[in-house]
C-alpha cells in the first residue's frame, strides 16, 4: 500500500493501481470458485513468482538464473505437494528443500541470514492456504474472505492515507505509511470482513469482527516487513510485473503474514474462525 501526506497528494497512480486491482481480484476470485485444483495451481504459480521476486530482492538483484530457479522451485512446489498428499509433505518439501538449495548457494551467509527466510514464509503460505482451502465446510468462505478482508485494508489504508495524511506510521521502515493510513485499512478490514459474515450468514458476527481488525493488522505488519527489506537491500519494488504495483510481492506481503497467522490460529482452535 502507498500513503502520503495531503500536502503531496498523488493521483497519477489511481487509475493503474484500479486497473491492475481489478485482474488480480479477478484472478483470486476465478481461482477459488473455479474447481477443485485450479487454485492449488494459482497459488503454486503465484508463491514461485513471488520467491523469484524475493530472490531478487534478498540477493541485491544479483541475475543468477539457476539460484532463481531454485527460488521458484522451493517456493511452488510445496503447495501442489499439500494438495496432491498433506500438509505435513508440504512442510517437509518447503524445509528440505530450501535447506537443500542453501547447501548448494555460492554465498551461504547470504542466502541462509536473508533469502532463506523470506523464501520459507512464501512456501509455508502457500501450503497453510491450500490447506485452509480444503476445509469440507468452510474452506471457500474463508478462502474468499481471508483476501477480501486484507485486499479491504490496503484499499482503506491507501485512500485515508492520501486524503487524511498526518503523523508517519514506521517512518524508518516505511516512510509513506501514516497513522491514518492504518486506521482507515483497520476500520475497512472491519466492514468488509463483518459484513461478508453478516451477508452469507457464517461465523459469530463479534468475532468475525474482532478477527477481521486482527487480520488487518498482520496484513500492515507484514506489509511494513516487506518495505522494510526492500529499504534495506536498496530495492523499490519486488518486480514490475503489474504496471502501477511493482511485483506480486509488493500486493500479497500483507496476505502471506495473514495467512499465517490464520493457520496458527485455526490450528490453536482446531477450527476456522467461522467455527468459533
Amino acid at each position: 500500500m502507498s500513503e502520503s501526506s495531503p500536502k503531496k497528494r498523488n493521483w497519477s497512480d489511481l487509475s493503474s493501481r484500479i486497473a491492475s486491482a481489478i485482474v488480480l481480484g479477478g484472478i483470486c476470485f476465478s481461482m477459488i470458485i473455479i474447481g477443485v485444483g485450479t487454485t492449488e495451481a494459482i497459488v503454486a504459480i503465484g508463491c514461485g513468482i513471488m520467491g523469484w521476486e524475493w530472490r531478487r530482492i534478498s540477493g541485491s538483484g544479483r541475475v543468477n538464473i539457476w539460484a532463481d530457479a531454485a527460488a521458484v522451485g522451493v517456493a511452488a512446489v510445496p503447495a501442489v505437494l499439500t494438495y496432491v498428499f498433506s500438509p505435513i509433505a508440504g512442510w517437509i518439501a518447503a524445509f528440505v528443500g530450501i535447506c537443500m538449495v542453501g547447501m548448494l548457494a555460492t554465498d551461504k551467509r547470504l542466502y541462509f541470514t536473508r533469502t532463506a527466510p523470506g523464501l520459507i514464509a512464501i512456501a509455508i503460505a502457500g501450503v497453510c492456504f491450500v490447506w485452509l482451502r480444503t476445509d469440507f465446510t468452510y474452506g471457500l468462505h474463508i478462502a474468499l474472505w481471508l483476501p477480501l478482508t486484507v485486499i479491504a485494508a490496503d484499499v482503506g489504508a491507501y485512500f485515508a492515507g492520501r486524503l487524511i495524511g498526518g503523523p508517519k506510521l514506521a517512518p524508518i521502515l516505511s516512510p509513506n505509511k501514516t497513522i491514518s493510513g492504518a486506521i482507515g485499512g483497520q476500520l475497512a478490514a472491519v466492514l468488509t470482513g463483518t459484513g461478508y459474515a453478516l451477508y452469507f450468514g457464517v461465523g459469530s458476527a463479534w468475532v468475525i469482527l474482532a478477527v477481521s481488525f486482527v487480520t488487518a493488522v498482520v496484513s500492515q505488519m507484514g506489509d511494513l516487513v516487506e518495505s522494510a527489506a526492500k529499504r534495506r537491500y536498496g530495492v523499490k519494488d519486488a518486480s514490475s510485473l503489474i504496471p502501477g504495483h511493482g511485483g506480486l510481492l509488493d500486493r500479497f506481503d500483507g496476505l502471506i503474514a495473514a495467512i499465517l497467522a490464520m493457520a496458527l490460529a485455526t490450528l490453536v482452535a482446531g477450527s476456522t474462525i467461522f467455527a468459533w
